[in-house]
């Protein structure tokens, strides 16, 4: 389908069920819902979050003022449902930032920018009637008036019918990091030499598909590379902006992995556990998040099973639902 050189596809919307003039939306024209522009707002939308997504059981996010405004200044928007009132209760938040243009093994970067979903949050007591749908609508409203059709989001759990198959599906697991090092065979990969790298890892690869930041200065994944015996594991990892309820700890999480040559199943684990600490310790974090995928069906401590995730195209695919590698520079 794609022909000698395989490229990513732009495709109309098909996801979300959208209204027939879904494509003339503008946010001016979806009820209640506005994009956070005063200092005000940003520390509504902080203080929601936290109230929102935050329990015992499950990480709270960690998200300040400066950091909005820092994302904001990178092309990040944020967007807030309000109580239908003149100047109602937040009910709803939404994010999106600007990820650049795609690349895919094998082909050149596309011409169209992608941008990330994030920070999607209904209060619980209004799930189940419609905000989340008008948020996406909006989000994405937003997103055309920037000139920036297509989107990437991250759900977890439950997987979304109606949103079609996703480009990648699988679980999480995690563990603590608590500062006893046994790296070995890892480096960070300097930001100027990843391109470099990445096409190296990709060449021949079509299922691979990875951004090319719009600024660079912003990103703030980092990427690792673990070397083993007759291969090598690239490894990118993402702040989450969210800690742990045990102790307060931040997380991160990878947003990309790619294999090259022959990694054995023990080098696998070896890997995961290696890129982890040295990560962990090079972001600052506490806790780590990576592809169960990783660590096989039997995970050795200190990882732990975790819930379903699932990566959904909106407005493009990549026409290898449910196998695609995406290496996400956040």
């Amino acid at each position: 389908m794609f022909g000698p050189r395989p490229e990513l596809l732009q495709i109309p919307p098909q996801r979300l069920s959208p209204p027939p003039s879904a494509q003339l939306l503008t946010p001016a024209d979806i009820p209640n819902v506005s994009v956070v522009l005063s200092e005000k707002e940003r520390t509504a939308v902080v203080q929601f979050l936290t109230a929102n997504f935050a329990d015992s059981e499950h990480p709270k996010p960690s998200l300040t003022v400066l950091q909005m405004r820092q994302l904001e200044a990178c092309g990040g928007r944020f967007l807030m449902y309000r109580a239908p009132a003149i100047v109602g209760p937040i009910q709803g938040v939404i994010s999106s930032q600007l990820l650049g243009k795609l690349r895919r093994g094998g082909s050149a970067p596309t011409n169209y920018a992608v941008r990330l979903i994030s920070n999607f949050c209904v209060a619980p007591r209004q799930r189940g009637q419609g905000i989340g749908n008008t948020l996406l609508h909006a989000v994405l409203a937003d997103s055309r008036e920037l000139g920036q059709t297509c989107a990437i989001f991250l759900k977890e759990g439950a997987p979304i019918g109606r949103a079609g198959p996703s480009l990648y599906s699988s679980s999480w697991m995690y563990r603590r990091y608590k500062g006893r090092d046994f790296t070995f065979g890892v480096r960070e990969i300097p930001p100027q030499e990843l391109l470099e790298v990445l096409a190296i890892y990709m060449e021949r690869n079509p299922r691979i598909i990875h951004n090319i930041p719009a600024n660079w200065a912003a990103i703030q994944t980092r990427v690792f590379v673990f070397r083993g015996f007759a291969g090598s594991v690239l490894a990118a990892f993402t702040p989450a902006y969210q800690r742990h309820p045990k102790n307060d700890g931040e997380i991160i999480y990878q947003t990309g992995l790619i294999e090259r040559g022959e990694i054995l199943p023990t080098e696998r684990l070896e890997a995961a556990r290696s890129l982890s600490e040295f990560a962990a310790r090079a972001m600052g974090a506490g806790w780590i998040w990576m592809d169960r995928a990783v660590g096989g069906r039997t995970l050795p401590a200190p990882w732990k099973a975790d819930g379903p995730f699932h990566w959904y195209a909106y407005n493009w695919t990549a026409n290898y639902y449910g196998t695609t590698q995406l290496f996400l520079l956040v």
